[in-house]
Protein backbone atom coordinates (compact mmCIF):
# COMPACT_ATOMS: atom_id res chain seq x y z
CA UNK A 1 0.00 0.00 0.00
CA UNK A 2 1.15 3.56 -0.71
CA UNK A 3 0.35 6.79 1.14
CA UNK A 4 -2.70 7.04 -1.11
CA UNK A 5 -4.44 4.55 1.22
CA UNK A 6 -3.80 6.73 4.25
CA UNK A 7 -5.04 9.83 2.41
CA UNK A 8 -8.23 7.98 1.40
CA UNK A 9 -8.89 7.17 5.05
CA UNK A 10 -8.35 10.81 6.01
CA UNK A 11 -10.69 12.01 3.25
CA UNK A 12 -13.42 9.62 4.41
CA UNK A 13 -12.93 10.89 7.94
CA UNK A 14 -13.27 14.48 6.70
CA UNK A 15 -16.58 13.62 5.02
CA UNK A 16 -18.00 12.01 8.18
CA UNK A 17 -16.78 14.91 10.33
CA UNK A 18 -18.45 17.46 8.02
CA UNK A 19 -21.73 15.60 8.49
CA UNK A 20 -21.26 15.59 12.31
CA UNK A 21 -20.81 11.80 12.32
CA UNK A 22 -18.02 12.11 14.85
CA UNK A 23 -17.72 8.47 15.92
CA UNK A 24 -17.37 7.36 12.29
CA UNK A 25 -14.88 10.16 11.57
CA UNK A 26 -12.72 9.16 14.53
CA UNK A 27 -12.77 5.57 13.34
CA UNK A 28 -11.31 6.52 9.96
CA UNK A 29 -8.77 8.88 11.52
CA UNK A 30 -7.64 6.14 13.92
CA UNK A 31 -7.08 3.75 11.02
CA UNK A 32 -5.14 6.43 9.12
CA UNK A 33 -2.96 7.19 12.14
CA UNK A 34 -2.14 3.51 12.66
CA UNK A 35 -1.21 3.21 8.97
CA UNK A 36 1.07 6.27 9.08
CA UNK A 37 2.78 4.96 12.22
CA UNK A 38 3.47 1.61 10.51
CA UNK A 39 4.92 3.36 7.47
CA UNK A 40 6.87 5.80 9.70
CA UNK A 41 5.27 8.82 8.05
CA UNK A 42 5.34 10.81 11.31
CA UNK A 43 4.38 14.18 9.86
CA UNK A 44 1.14 12.71 8.51
CA UNK A 45 0.65 10.99 11.86
CA UNK A 46 0.87 14.36 13.66
CA UNK A 47 -1.51 15.89 11.16
CA UNK A 48 -3.96 13.09 11.93
CA UNK A 49 -3.51 13.71 15.66
CA UNK A 50 -4.59 17.28 15.01
CA UNK A 51 -7.66 16.18 13.05
CA UNK A 52 -8.70 13.92 15.94
CA UNK A 53 -8.11 16.77 18.40
CA UNK A 54 -10.52 18.91 16.37
CA UNK A 55 -13.26 16.27 16.65
CA UNK A 56 -12.68 15.67 20.35
CA UNK A 57 -12.89 19.43 20.88
CA UNK A 58 -16.31 19.45 19.21
CA UNK A 59 -17.32 16.70 21.62
CA UNK A 60 -15.84 18.50 24.63
CA UNK A 61 -13.67 15.46 25.37
CA UNK A 62 -10.58 17.01 26.98
CA UNK A 63 -8.90 13.74 28.12
CA UNK A 64 -8.91 12.38 24.55
CA UNK A 65 -7.67 15.71 23.22
CA UNK A 66 -4.81 15.60 25.68
CA UNK A 67 -3.87 12.03 24.68
CA UNK A 68 -3.62 12.98 21.01
CA UNK A 69 -1.67 16.15 21.69
CA UNK A 70 0.81 14.46 24.01
CA UNK A 71 1.40 11.80 21.37
CA UNK A 72 2.07 14.56 18.84
CA UNK A 73 4.51 16.29 21.22
CA UNK A 74 6.43 13.02 21.69
CA UNK A 75 6.72 12.58 17.92
CA UNK A 76 7.88 16.19 17.50
CA UNK A 77 10.55 15.83 20.18
CA UNK A 78 11.73 12.36 19.15
CA UNK A 79 11.97 13.03 15.42
CA UNK A 80 12.77 16.78 15.59
CA UNK A 81 9.75 17.70 13.49
CA UNK A 82 9.22 21.47 13.30
CA UNK A 83 6.54 21.78 10.64
CA UNK A 84 3.59 21.18 13.00
CA UNK A 85 5.07 22.41 16.29
CA UNK A 86 3.19 25.72 16.31
CA UNK A 87 -0.13 23.98 15.57
CA UNK A 88 0.35 21.35 18.27
CA UNK A 89 1.26 23.87 20.97
CA UNK A 90 -1.56 26.13 19.81
CA UNK A 91 -4.01 23.25 20.30
CA UNK A 92 -2.46 22.48 23.71
CA UNK A 93 -2.99 26.11 24.70
CA UNK A 94 -6.58 26.00 23.47
CA UNK A 95 -7.25 22.82 25.43
CA UNK A 96 -5.92 24.40 28.63
CA UNK A 97 -7.94 27.54 27.88
CA UNK A 98 -11.15 25.52 27.56
CA UNK A 99 -10.39 23.87 30.91
CA UNK A 100 -9.76 27.32 32.46
CA UNK A 101 -6.07 26.49 33.09
CA UNK A 102 -5.10 29.96 31.96
CA UNK A 103 -1.47 30.03 33.11
CA UNK A 104 -0.71 26.81 31.21
CA UNK A 105 -2.67 28.11 28.22
CA UNK A 106 -0.54 31.25 28.00
CA UNK A 107 2.68 29.21 28.33
CA UNK A 108 1.66 26.92 25.46
CA UNK A 109 0.55 29.86 23.31
CA UNK A 110 3.97 31.48 23.82
CA UNK A 111 5.68 28.27 22.62
CA UNK A 112 3.33 28.19 19.65
CA UNK A 113 4.01 31.84 18.87
CA UNK A 114 7.79 31.31 19.00
CA UNK A 115 7.50 28.33 16.64
CA UNK A 116 5.23 30.27 14.26
CA UNK A 117 7.67 33.19 14.10
CA UNK A 118 10.55 30.78 13.43
CA UNK A 119 8.61 29.24 10.53
CA UNK A 120 7.30 32.61 9.34
CA UNK A 121 3.72 31.30 9.58
CA UNK A 122 1.67 34.50 9.81
CA UNK A 123 -1.65 32.67 9.46
CA UNK A 124 -1.33 30.67 12.67
CA UNK A 125 0.26 33.67 14.39
CA UNK A 126 -3.08 35.47 13.92
CA UNK A 127 -4.92 32.59 15.61
CA UNK A 128 -2.46 32.50 18.49
CA UNK A 129 -2.69 36.26 19.15
CA UNK A 130 -6.48 36.07 19.04
CA UNK A 131 -6.52 33.17 21.51
CA UNK A 132 -4.14 34.97 23.88
CA UNK A 133 -6.65 37.82 23.81
CA UNK A 134 -9.45 35.42 24.76
CA UNK A 135 -7.46 34.17 27.78
CA UNK A 136 -6.87 37.73 28.99
CA UNK A 137 -10.57 38.40 28.39
CA UNK A 138 -11.59 35.42 30.55
CA UNK A 139 -9.21 36.58 33.28
CA UNK A 140 -10.84 40.00 33.32
CA UNK A 141 -7.69 41.63 31.93
CA UNK A 142 -9.60 43.58 29.29
CA UNK A 143 -6.91 46.10 28.38
CA UNK A 144 -4.38 43.38 27.47
CA UNK A 145 -7.16 41.43 25.74
CA UNK A 146 -7.97 44.40 23.51
CA UNK A 147 -4.28 44.92 22.73
CA UNK A 148 -3.85 41.28 21.69
CA UNK A 149 -7.03 41.36 19.60
CA UNK A 150 -5.80 44.51 17.86
CA UNK A 151 -2.48 42.84 16.98
CA UNK A 152 -4.36 39.83 15.60
CA UNK A 153 -6.67 42.08 13.56
CA UNK A 154 -3.79 44.12 12.12
CA UNK A 155 -1.94 40.96 11.10
CA UNK A 156 -5.08 39.38 9.62
CA UNK A 157 -5.67 42.51 7.57
CA UNK A 158 -2.04 42.49 6.41
CA UNK A 159 -2.26 38.95 5.04
CA UNK A 160 -5.81 39.37 3.74
CA UNK A 161 -7.42 36.78 6.03
CA UNK A 162 -11.01 38.01 6.06
CA UNK A 163 -12.31 35.23 8.32
CA UNK A 164 -9.83 36.13 11.05
CA UNK A 165 -10.52 39.84 10.56
CA UNK A 166 -14.20 39.22 11.28
CA UNK A 167 -13.67 36.89 14.26
CA UNK A 168 -11.24 39.34 15.84
CA UNK A 169 -13.64 42.24 15.28
CA UNK A 170 -16.25 40.19 17.12
CA UNK A 171 -13.89 39.63 20.05
CA UNK A 172 -13.06 43.33 20.18
CA UNK A 173 -16.77 44.08 20.20
CA UNK A 174 -17.18 41.85 23.25
CA UNK A 175 -14.57 43.87 25.14
CA UNK A 176 -16.28 47.14 24.26
CA UNK A 177 -19.58 45.61 25.40
CA UNK A 178 -17.96 44.88 28.75
CA UNK A 179 -16.76 48.49 28.95
CA UNK A 180 -20.36 49.62 28.40
CA UNK A 181 -19.42 51.20 25.04
CA UNK A 182 -22.40 49.61 23.32
CA UNK A 183 -22.36 51.64 20.10
CA UNK A 184 -18.65 50.90 19.58
CA UNK A 185 -19.35 47.23 20.25
CA UNK A 186 -22.23 47.26 17.76
CA UNK A 187 -20.02 48.95 15.14
CA UNK A 188 -17.44 46.15 15.49
CA UNK A 189 -20.13 43.44 15.33
CA UNK A 190 -21.69 44.99 12.23
CA UNK A 191 -18.30 45.31 10.51
CA UNK A 192 -17.61 41.65 11.27
CA UNK A 193 -21.05 40.73 9.90
CA UNK A 194 -20.45 42.72 6.71
CA UNK A 195 -17.04 41.05 6.24
CA UNK A 196 -18.46 37.55 6.62
CA UNK A 197 -21.30 38.29 4.22
CA UNK A 198 -18.81 39.60 1.63
CA UNK A 199 -16.92 36.27 1.63
CA UNK A 200 -20.01 34.05 1.97
CA UNK A 201 -19.08 32.75 5.44
CA UNK A 202 -22.53 31.66 6.62
CA UNK A 203 -21.35 30.17 9.93
CA UNK A 204 -19.45 33.38 10.69
CA UNK A 205 -22.60 35.37 9.89
CA UNK A 206 -24.54 33.28 12.41
CA UNK A 207 -21.86 33.96 15.04
CA UNK A 208 -22.00 37.72 14.38
CA UNK A 209 -25.79 37.79 14.62
CA UNK A 210 -25.57 35.88 17.90
CA UNK A 211 -23.18 38.51 19.27
CA UNK A 212 -25.52 41.31 18.17
CA UNK A 213 -28.42 39.53 19.85
CA UNK A 214 -26.37 39.20 23.04
CA UNK A 215 -25.63 42.93 22.93
CA UNK A 216 -29.32 43.80 22.64
CA UNK A 217 -30.07 41.44 25.54
CA UNK A 218 -27.39 43.20 27.60
CA UNK A 219 -29.00 46.56 26.72
CA UNK A 220 -32.40 45.21 27.91
CA UNK A 221 -33.72 45.40 24.32
CA UNK A 222 -35.32 42.00 24.63
CA UNK A 223 -37.68 42.10 21.66
CA UNK A 224 -34.81 42.97 19.32
CA UNK A 225 -32.64 40.27 20.91
CA UNK A 226 -35.37 37.68 20.38
CA UNK A 227 -35.82 38.70 16.74
CA UNK A 228 -32.08 38.43 16.02
CA UNK A 229 -31.67 35.12 17.90
CA UNK A 230 -34.55 33.67 15.86
CA UNK A 231 -33.05 34.91 12.58
CA UNK A 232 -29.65 33.48 13.51
CA UNK A 233 -31.21 30.15 14.53
CA UNK A 234 -32.93 29.80 11.15
CA UNK A 235 -29.66 30.50 9.33
CA UNK A 236 -27.76 28.11 11.59
CA UNK A 237 -30.19 25.30 10.80
CA UNK A 238 -29.91 25.99 7.07
CA UNK A 239 -26.11 25.66 7.12
CA UNK A 240 -26.29 22.68 9.48
CA UNK A 241 -24.11 24.23 12.16
CA UNK A 242 -25.05 22.15 15.19
CA UNK A 243 -22.77 24.06 17.55
CA UNK A 244 -24.37 27.42 16.75
CA UNK A 245 -27.81 25.86 16.86
CA UNK A 246 -27.38 24.53 20.39
CA UNK A 247 -25.95 27.91 21.51
CA UNK A 248 -28.88 29.86 20.03
CA UNK A 249 -31.48 27.51 21.49
CA UNK A 250 -29.79 28.09 24.84
CA UNK A 251 -29.91 31.87 24.31
CA UNK A 252 -33.63 31.72 23.56
CA UNK A 253 -34.04 29.64 26.70
CA UNK A 254 -32.21 32.36 28.64
CA UNK A 255 -34.52 35.00 27.13
CA UNK A 256 -37.73 33.16 28.06
CA UNK A 257 -36.34 32.46 31.53
CA UNK A 258 -35.92 36.24 31.84
CA UNK A 259 -39.53 36.70 30.70
CA UNK A 260 -40.64 34.32 33.45
CA UNK A 261 -42.03 31.89 30.83
CA UNK A 262 -40.39 28.86 32.40
CA UNK A 263 -42.11 26.19 30.33
CA UNK A 264 -40.92 27.79 27.08
CA UNK A 265 -37.45 28.29 28.55
CA UNK A 266 -37.26 24.61 29.47
CA UNK A 267 -38.42 23.63 25.99
CA UNK A 268 -35.56 25.58 24.36
CA UNK A 269 -32.98 24.35 26.86
CA UNK A 270 -34.05 20.72 26.41
CA UNK A 271 -33.86 21.05 22.62
CA UNK A 272 -30.35 22.49 23.02
CA UNK A 273 -29.40 19.65 25.36
CA UNK A 274 -30.66 17.02 22.92
CA UNK A 275 -28.43 18.40 20.14
CA UNK A 276 -25.42 18.49 22.50
CA UNK A 277 -26.09 14.85 23.43
CA UNK A 278 -26.56 13.79 19.80
CA UNK A 279 -23.28 15.40 18.75
CA UNK A 280 -21.48 14.19 21.89
CA UNK A 281 -20.57 17.72 23.01
CA UNK A 282 -20.02 17.22 26.74
CA UNK A 283 -19.23 20.87 27.45
CA UNK A 284 -22.56 22.09 26.10
CA UNK A 285 -24.37 19.22 27.79
CA UNK A 286 -22.97 20.49 31.07
CA UNK A 287 -23.95 24.11 30.35
CA UNK A 288 -27.51 23.26 29.31
CA UNK A 289 -28.07 20.96 32.28
CA UNK A 290 -26.96 23.79 34.55
CA UNK A 291 -29.33 26.23 32.85
CA UNK A 292 -32.23 23.79 33.17
CA UNK A 293 -31.38 23.50 36.86
CA UNK A 294 -31.53 27.28 37.22
CA UNK A 295 -35.05 27.36 35.76
CA UNK A 296 -36.22 24.66 38.19
CA UNK A 297 -34.59 26.61 41.01
CA UNK A 298 -36.56 29.73 40.06
CA UNK A 299 -39.73 27.63 39.98
CA UNK A 300 -39.00 26.34 43.46
CA UNK A 301 -38.43 22.74 42.27
CA UNK A 302 -35.26 22.30 44.31
CA UNK A 303 -34.89 18.54 44.02
CA UNK A 304 -35.07 18.79 40.22
CA UNK A 305 -32.63 21.69 40.26
CA UNK A 306 -30.13 19.74 42.36
CA UNK A 307 -30.49 16.69 40.13
CA UNK A 308 -29.56 18.71 37.03
CA UNK A 309 -26.72 20.55 38.77
CA UNK A 310 -25.28 17.28 40.04
CA UNK A 311 -25.36 15.72 36.56
CA UNK A 312 -23.67 18.82 35.16
CA UNK A 313 -21.01 18.71 37.91
CA UNK A 314 -20.22 15.08 37.09
CA UNK A 315 -19.69 15.97 33.41
CA UNK A 316 -17.50 18.97 34.29
CA UNK A 317 -15.27 16.72 36.41
CA UNK A 318 -15.09 14.10 33.65
CA UNK A 319 -13.95 16.63 31.04
CA UNK A 320 -11.76 18.58 33.48
CA UNK A 321 -13.38 21.99 32.94
CA UNK A 322 -12.71 24.07 36.06
CA UNK A 323 -14.95 26.95 35.01
CA UNK A 324 -17.96 24.68 34.59
CA UNK A 325 -17.07 22.72 37.72
CA UNK A 326 -17.01 25.82 39.92
CA UNK A 327 -20.22 27.13 38.36
CA UNK A 328 -22.14 23.96 39.21
CA UNK A 329 -20.70 23.89 42.73
CA UNK A 330 -21.92 27.45 43.21
CA UNK A 331 -25.38 26.59 41.89
CA UNK A 332 -25.62 23.61 44.26
CA UNK A 333 -24.50 25.81 47.15
CA UNK A 334 -27.19 28.38 46.33
CA UNK A 335 -29.95 25.76 46.38
CA UNK A 336 -28.81 24.36 49.71
CA UNK A 337 -28.75 27.93 51.07
CA UNK A 338 -32.36 28.43 49.98
CA UNK A 339 -33.24 25.11 51.65
CA UNK A 340 -31.56 26.39 54.86
CA UNK A 341 -28.91 23.65 54.76
CA UNK A 342 -26.29 26.27 55.45
CA UNK A 343 -23.29 24.12 56.33
CA UNK A 344 -23.34 22.29 52.99
CA UNK A 345 -24.10 25.53 51.15
CA UNK A 346 -21.19 27.36 52.76
CA UNK A 347 -18.71 24.62 51.83
CA UNK A 348 -19.86 24.45 48.21
CA UNK A 349 -19.72 28.22 47.78
CA UNK A 350 -16.28 28.50 49.38
CA UNK A 351 -14.94 25.73 47.14
CA UNK A 352 -16.44 27.44 44.10
CA UNK A 353 -14.89 30.81 45.00
CA UNK A 354 -11.49 29.15 45.53
CA UNK A 355 -11.56 27.73 41.99
CA UNK A 356 -12.61 31.05 40.47
CA UNK A 357 -9.78 32.77 42.36
CA UNK A 358 -7.35 30.14 41.05
CA UNK A 359 -8.34 30.60 37.41
CA UNK A 360 -8.68 34.38 37.70
CA UNK A 361 -12.38 34.69 36.78
CA UNK A 362 -13.34 37.89 38.61
CA UNK A 363 -16.87 38.06 37.20
CA UNK A 364 -17.90 34.66 38.51
CA UNK A 365 -15.96 35.14 41.73
CA UNK A 366 -17.93 38.31 42.43
CA UNK A 367 -21.21 36.49 41.87
CA UNK A 368 -20.42 33.70 44.30
CA UNK A 369 -18.89 36.04 46.89
CA UNK A 370 -22.24 37.80 46.93
CA UNK A 371 -24.11 34.52 47.30
CA UNK A 372 -21.90 33.57 50.24
CA UNK A 373 -22.45 37.02 51.75
CA UNK A 374 -26.21 36.50 51.55
CA UNK A 375 -25.80 33.14 53.26
CA UNK A 376 -23.96 34.85 56.13
CA UNK A 377 -26.77 37.42 56.26
CA UNK A 378 -29.43 34.72 56.64
CA UNK A 379 -27.40 32.96 59.34
CA UNK A 380 -26.93 36.29 61.22
CA UNK A 381 -23.15 36.45 60.77
CA UNK A 382 -23.36 40.11 59.89
CA UNK A 383 -19.67 41.01 59.93
CA UNK A 384 -18.88 38.25 57.42
CA UNK A 385 -21.97 39.22 55.42
CA UNK A 386 -20.84 42.83 55.17
CA UNK A 387 -17.26 41.88 54.16
CA UNK A 388 -18.34 39.47 51.42
CA UNK A 389 -21.15 41.64 50.05
CA UNK A 390 -18.95 44.74 49.89
CA UNK A 391 -16.31 42.82 47.94
CA UNK A 392 -18.98 41.32 45.67
CA UNK A 393 -20.54 44.72 44.89
CA UNK A 394 -17.07 46.20 44.28
CA UNK A 395 -16.31 43.49 41.69
CA UNK A 396 -19.75 43.28 40.11
CA UNK A 397 -20.30 47.02 39.61
CA UNK A 398 -17.99 46.92 36.59
CA UNK A 399 -18.33 43.32 35.35
CA UNK A 400 -21.83 42.21 36.42
CA UNK A 401 -24.13 45.22 37.06
CA UNK A 402 -27.33 43.17 37.40
CA UNK A 403 -25.87 41.31 40.34
CA UNK A 404 -24.37 44.47 41.81
CA UNK A 405 -27.92 45.73 42.30
CA UNK A 406 -29.07 42.50 43.94
CA UNK A 407 -26.08 42.21 46.25
CA UNK A 408 -26.32 45.92 46.95
CA UNK A 409 -29.85 45.32 48.21
CA UNK A 410 -28.58 42.60 50.55
CA UNK A 411 -25.76 44.85 51.75
CA UNK A 412 -28.36 47.50 52.43
CA UNK A 413 -30.30 45.08 54.61
CA UNK A 414 -27.14 44.58 56.68
CA UNK A 415 -27.16 48.35 57.11
CA UNK A 416 -30.80 48.15 58.18
CA UNK A 417 -29.76 45.82 60.96
CA UNK A 418 -27.22 48.48 61.94
CA UNK A 419 -30.21 50.86 62.34
CA UNK A 420 -29.45 53.08 59.37
CA UNK A 421 -32.47 52.64 57.05
CA UNK A 422 -32.26 56.13 55.51
CA UNK A 423 -28.76 55.49 54.21
CA UNK A 424 -29.99 52.11 52.99
CA UNK A 425 -32.86 53.41 50.85
CA UNK A 426 -30.64 56.10 49.31
CA UNK A 427 -28.01 53.54 48.28
CA UNK A 428 -30.69 51.18 46.95
CA UNK A 429 -32.22 53.89 44.74
CA UNK A 430 -28.74 54.82 43.47
CA UNK A 431 -28.03 51.20 42.52
CA UNK A 432 -31.41 50.77 40.82
CA UNK A 433 -30.81 53.84 38.66
CA UNK A 434 -27.88 52.06 36.98
CA UNK A 435 -29.82 49.26 35.33
CA UNK A 436 -33.26 48.05 34.29
CA UNK A 437 -33.98 44.95 36.35
CA UNK A 438 -35.73 41.84 35.01
CA UNK A 439 -39.14 41.07 36.65
CA UNK A 440 -37.87 38.39 39.05
CA UNK A 441 -34.95 40.49 40.35
CA UNK A 442 -37.13 43.62 40.44
CA UNK A 443 -39.65 41.86 42.69
CA UNK A 444 -36.84 40.71 45.01
CA UNK A 445 -35.63 44.30 45.38
CA UNK A 446 -39.20 45.50 46.02
CA UNK A 447 -39.41 43.07 48.95
CA UNK A 448 -36.25 44.60 50.40
CA UNK A 449 -37.60 48.12 49.87
CA UNK A 450 -40.80 47.13 51.66
CA UNK A 451 -38.87 46.08 54.76
CA UNK A 452 -36.76 49.24 54.67
CA UNK A 453 -39.82 51.52 54.47
CA UNK A 454 -41.44 49.61 57.33
CA UNK A 455 -38.41 50.32 59.50
CA UNK A 456 -38.61 53.98 58.51
CA UNK A 457 -42.24 54.09 59.62
CA UNK A 458 -43.47 54.66 56.05
CA UNK A 459 -46.04 51.86 56.17
CA UNK A 460 -48.01 52.92 53.08
CA UNK A 461 -44.86 52.80 50.92
CA UNK A 462 -43.93 49.47 52.50
CA UNK A 463 -47.31 48.03 51.52
CA UNK A 464 -47.17 49.48 48.00
CA UNK A 465 -43.79 47.86 47.32
CA UNK A 466 -44.94 44.52 48.70
CA UNK A 467 -48.16 44.62 46.64
CA UNK A 468 -46.17 45.31 43.46
CA UNK A 469 -43.80 42.44 44.25
CA UNK A 470 -46.72 40.05 44.74
CA UNK A 471 -48.28 41.22 41.47
CA UNK A 472 -45.04 40.51 39.58
CA UNK A 473 -44.79 37.07 41.21
CA UNK A 474 -48.31 36.24 40.02
CA UNK A 475 -47.58 37.48 36.47
CA UNK A 476 -44.48 35.30 36.08
CA UNK A 477 -46.09 32.34 37.86
CA UNK A 478 -43.68 32.08 40.81
CA UNK A 479 -44.47 29.44 43.43
CA UNK A 480 -44.65 30.22 47.15
CA UNK A 481 -41.70 27.85 47.71
CA UNK A 482 -39.37 29.73 45.37
CA UNK A 483 -36.79 32.29 46.49
CA UNK A 484 -39.13 35.17 45.58
CA UNK A 485 -42.05 33.47 47.28
CA UNK A 486 -40.01 33.20 50.46
CA UNK A 487 -38.95 36.85 50.25
CA UNK A 488 -42.59 37.93 49.89
CA UNK A 489 -43.52 35.82 52.90
CA UNK A 490 -40.66 37.34 54.91
CA UNK A 491 -41.78 40.87 53.97
CA UNK A 492 -45.36 40.08 55.02
CA UNK A 493 -44.17 38.74 58.38
CA UNK A 494 -41.89 41.75 58.79
CA UNK A 495 -44.85 44.14 58.55
CA UNK A 496 -46.65 42.30 61.33
CA UNK A 497 -43.82 42.97 63.79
Amino acid sequence: MSDIYGQMLLEQGNIEEAESNYAEALGFYEQAKAYFMRTENFEECIQTNLKMVRVYRLQGNHPKMNNELQEAVRLIDKHEITSFKSEVYFELGSMHKSKANYVLALQCYQQALDAAKTMGDLFIEVDILGSVGVVYHYQGNFTDALESYQKAYNLAKKIGNKRRESSTLGNMGAVYKHFGQYQTALNHYNEALSTNRSIGNKSGEVSNLTNIGNLHYCMAEYTEAQYIYTEALEKSRVVGNQRSTTILLGNLGMLYNHYGNFDQALSFYNDALQIAQTTGNRKYQCSHLGNIGLVHQKKGDYDLALSHFQRALEISLEIGDKRLESAQMGYIGNVYAIMAEYEVAEKMLKDSIAIYSEIGDQRAKGAHLGNLGELYLHTKRYTLAKEHLEEAVSICETVFPDLAVGFGASLIFVKILNKDPYDSIEVLEQLESHIELPPFESACVLCTRSKIYHLMGKHDKAQDNLTTAKSIAEEINISAESLLGRLINEAELFQKK
